[in-house]
């Protein structure tokens, strides 16, 4: 996790099998699985990103993913600090 004044960013990384460029502008959306003999075996609806997006955002955050196929993939949540008022 990294910290500045205004925010935290905080990095989950694996090194699985990685998200292809060609899903990784739709992976966010509700519903969407990769259509992939490594992915279909494995139970879910293809809600799990979608929500997390949803709350991130709706704190006024952004998720983002960087991945290569065989390397894995990296999620960068940025999140503004809460500040108490005074």
């Amino acid at each position: 996790m990294e910290k500045t004044e205004q925010q935290a960013v905080i990095h989950v990384r694996d090194r699985g099998i990685g998200i292809a460029l060609a899903h990784q502008n739709r992976i966010f959306e509700r519903f969407y699985r990769v259509d992939d003999f490594m992915t279909r075996s494995r139970d879910g609806t293809g809600l799990g990103l979608a929500i997390a997006k949803s709350l991130i955002e709706g704190m006024e955050g952004r998720i983002t993913l960087r991945s290569k196929p065989g390397q894995g993939t990296m999620f960068t949540i940025t999140l503004p600090l809460w500040k108490p008022q005074s």
